[in-house]
């Protein structure tokens, strides 16, 4: 029956018997065979496409058989209305055997040969079916250790698969994580930017109308002091009511502490003014997202927002900043994202030089009198045509290597709670690798300080 269904099918036998690394899922297998046809329409296993496949929609073909020990062949054929991937095929190498393993009580003649029955003695029957039953036993005996044997193999299959599967899931879960942080950050950066750069242009207007007037009251104040040393000059001496007056005013103290107060607001206004430039420097909401600038900007910028940070005040000496800054090419990057990488890498190290600075103040004195001056040091330099480096290094108290070896991991950090979020640099060694193609790394040995190593290409690869 099932030969005829395979004929009137359209099916080859000899594609069923025969070893096909297209059609069989493993050549390896000698008592069984697990077949499989992805995509039934067009395939040439299945030769009957107007009259089976096309009218029954079939879209997959799994089946299983093989020899038996008398040399009959058992074949199961499933005709799917659905795509099966091949990892739901594998599952039936075990199914295989079990189908086998039920075949063979009922396995006593062959079916695709003539049926010739002889006359034999009892002697004979018996020691035929003494023979028979031994092939049976040891039938039975070579099915059972290859069940045990594929069960094992789909076992350990099946287990990598899964720790596959796992690893695949776990990969997927941080990379979620990881965009989550990207996006919530980058929200709040954005808003952040906006309130940055409205606070910068409502300060800007007001503080160019008083820093462009303060060269016109300057200027002015400067005539009348001359006017009135003019008088002094040509009037020695005045009346006694206006000699009384210039004593009450100290009109000598008054002009020149005038000149001196002109001054300094001119100087204030000008740090404004710079202060606001690096916060619109800072946010560069104003232009392109992806722009050629100059880097050195980004980082002057980012420590004039920081230098309150780094001021001295009492019990604090303050921190130094030394920088070295060698010729480089304008850069093709994305400078807001680049500052922020800045900003973060700046920050902690600020915190890292006062965090070792207030450790010391209970110290011994000989720690005390081999401190040195908290420094921040700031390195660039071209290391070919195509790529730069920056380097931004401090002498605090360094990092260690467990540490260290988690640095970039999302929401990892040592600082105490509400201080550190854990995502400052996960997103730095985002931005830096995966939106410039550059590389991040630190350097640092405890007691001696840390170094962050930035390279990034001078034009951004598509």
């Amino acid at each position: 029956m099932i030969f005829q269904l395979i004929q009137q099918l359209g099916l080859n036998l000899g594609t069923v018997v025969q070893p096909d690394a297209n059609l069989l899922t493993d050549l390896e297998q000698r008592m069984y065979n697990v077949f499989y046809i992805p995509d039934a329409l067009g395939s040439p296993y299945i030769p009957s496409q107007t009259s089976f496949v096309i009218p029954f929609n079939i879209k997959s073909v799994v089946g299983f058989g093989g020899l038996l020990p008398s040399g009959n062949m058992f074949v199961i054929l499933m005709f799917l209305r659905v795509v099966i991937p091949r990892i739901t095929v594998d599952l039936l190498q075990p199914l295989a055997l079990n189908v086998k393993m039920a075949i063979l009580p009922f396995e006593d003649e062959n079916i695709f040969t003539k049926h010739n029955k002889t006359v034999m003695n009892d002697k004979i029957s018996i020691a035929t079916n003494k023979n028979d039953n031994f092939q049976y036993l040891n039938s039975q005996i070579a099915t059972l250790t290859q069940l045990l044997d594929v069960s094992e193999q789909s076992t350990i299959s099946q287990s990598d698969r899964l720790e596959q599967t796992n690893a695949h899931l776990q990969k997927t879960l941080d990379k979620l994580q990881t965009t989550q942080i990207q996006l919530v950050h980058t929200e709040k950066m954005s808003s952040l930017g906006q309130l940055v750069a409205g606070i910068a242009h409502e300060i800007n207007n007001p503080v160019n109308f008083i820093h462009g007037n303060l060269i016109y009251a300057k200027q002015y104040t400067e005539i009348l002091l001359n006017l009135i040393q003019s008088y002094q000059a040509y009037y020695p001496n005045p009346p006694e009511e206006i000699q009384e007056l210039i004593k009450e005013t100290e009109l000598n103290f008054l002009s020149e502490d005038l000149t001196k107060i002109l001054n300094s607001m001119t100087v204030g206004t000008k740090r404004i003014s710079e202060i606001v430039k690096s916060l619109r420097n800072f946010s560069r909401l104003d232009e392109a997202e992806v722009k050629t600038i100059d880097i050195h900007e980004g980082i002057d910028s980012t420590l004039m927002i920081l230098e309150h940070c780094m001021q001295a005040r009492q019990g604090y000496s303050g921190i130094k900043v030394i920088k070295e800054y060698g010729q480089l090419p304008l850069i093709e990057c994305y400078p807001s994202q680049l500052n922020q990488v800045f900003m973060n890498i700046i920050a902690n190290a600020i915190d890292a030089l006062q965090s070792f600075n207030e450790s010391l103040v209970t110290g011994s004195i000989e720690e005390k009198y081999n401190y040195l001056l908290p420094t921040i040091h700031i390195r660039t330099k071209a290391l070919d045509n195509k790529w730069i480096a920056i380097s931004i290094a401090d002498n605090g108290c360094g990092i260690n290597e467990e540490v260290r070896s988690r640095l970039f991991d999302p929401f990892f950090t040592t600082k105490p709670v509400g201080k550190g979020t854990g995502i400052g640099l996960s997103i730095s060694y985002q931005i830096i690798v995966e939106k410039h193609g550059g590389q991040i790394s630190c350097i640092s040995i405890p007691g001696q300080g840390a170094e962050f190593v930035i390279e990034i290409p001078v034009k951004i690869k598509n």
